[in-house]
């Protein structure tokens, strides 16, 4: 049987039969103490008695939790393997990262073994700077973690070349993190802007393709490849990610807008309530919303946002369906042509939207019911428009 210890701002930590130390967040997906003891005592709240015991109850567990003082009990002596995963996103340039950051570290199913930052035109040059600070500020901030994965700085301009790497602290890291994996078993790195970083770290040391598995947001569609943003942020990094030959796993624009739009409406009713986080991405959807989608001067609120980033997770925790193909050659005016081996790529056609969502937003729930969130206002910008 597995214990596990909430601290108020900590999150717990497992061990493995390895004894090896490895991050996790708290979430109540096991059987709290306070549970236990109400099935033992069998209350049932149907007596004045008891609905004056459960009313103290409210106020222990409040006080305990604010405290740090709430244990949770695993029911069961195994745990599903959790997935070893590192980011790289260019947060800052909208709001899509904002989601994907949160229901990364809000989910006990992912190992997080780092956060990168990665560059786009619109984040306030040195951008991968830029996204780095904008980064921490959500991971330390918004999200109430002082014991968090390693944050890195990404770098803050395309490649010059197929050929030179750009030697950034993040492709540094990348490198070292994959060291842990083999062929058989790999580390997720899932990248929601430009590859810059990734690319890097192949250049650097070709033998990380041995070590990682890539899921990427990017292009438009299948088979057209396509201007899309990420990928036009830097169209030599992602050739030479198709290339090397690492297994590669494609969200495209077409599949995520087809599953992952939210509307204003949605926006509101998904997180407009759901404590400080919740409230936050709430802000952050209007503030974006207001900017660049409602008219100016009529109040038609019908045109959604696509949350286009939660893909790569949506993939991770198995609700998507993929097809697979030839491994294109990316041209330099980002279309596909035929690859020149029988080596293949992943394409994912389809997302169970309603099952992910229900998952996002119940992961939420229990992170916030289980970490002394700030209800101080924070700095008075957006995560996509520093002053």
């Amino acid at each position: 049987m597995e214990y596990r210890i909430l601290n108020r701002f900590t999150p717990y930590q497992t061990y493995d039969d390895n004894s090896r130390n490895t991050y996790g967040l708290t979430h109540i997906r096991c059987i709290s103490v306070f549970f236990f003891v109400d099935k033992l005592m069998g209350l049932d709240g149907k007596s004045t008695r008891m609905k004056r015991f459960r009313m103290c109850r409210c106020v222990f567990r409040g006080w305990a939790v604010r405290s740090g003082l709430f244990a949770l009990l695993s029911v069961s002596g195994t745990c599903a393997p959790r997935l070893p995963v590192v980011l790289s996103t260019d947060v800052g340039n909208e709001i899509d990262d904002q989601w994907a950051i949160v229901y990364l570290l809000t989910n006990p199913a992912f190992d997080v073994r780092g956060l990168m930052s990665a560059h786009a035109p619109s984040i306030r040059p040195p951008a991968g700077h830029t996204s780095y600070l904008i980064l921490r500020e959500i991971v330390e901030q918004r999200l109430g973690l002082v014991t968090h994965p390693p944050v890195v700085e990404g770098a803050s301009e395309p490649l010059r070349d197929i050929h030179t790497a750009t030697k950034t602290p993040a492709a540094n890291f990348l490198i070292q993190a994959s060291r842990d994996f083999d062929p058989e078993h790999r580390l997720n790195v899932l990248t929601i802007g430009a590859v810059t970083d990734l690319a890097s770290a192949i250049i650097q040391d070709p033998g990380i393709t041995n070590r990682i598995q890539v899921v990427d947001m990017g292009f438009k569609n299948w088979p057209v490849g396509g201007d899309e943003f990420n990928i036009a942020n830097d169209v030599k990094a992602m050739q030479v990610v198709l290339d090397s030959g690492v297994p590669l796993v494609v969200g495209s624009a077409d599949v995520c807008q087809a599953g992952l739009a939210v509307s204003y409406q949605e926006a509101e009713q998904m997180v407009g309530t759901r404590g400080p986080i919740g409230r936050w991405l709430w802000d952050e959807y209007q503030a974006w919303y207001y900017r660049f989608l409602k008219p100016l001067r009529k109040d038609d609120f019908s045109k959604p946002w696509v949350i286009w980033d939660t893909i790569t997770l949506a993939y991770l925790l198995g609700q998507t369906k993929q097809a697979v193909y030839t491994r294109p050659h990316l041209k330099d005016d980002m279309s596909f042509e035929a690859g020149k081996d029988d080596r293949k790529i992943s394409w994912i056609t389809t997302i169970d939207t309603k099952t992910f969502w229900a998952g996002f937003l119940d992961k939420l729930d229990a992170y916030e019911m289980t970490h002394a969130l700030t209800t101080e206002v924070l700095p008075a910008h957006t995560g996509f428009l520093l002053p």
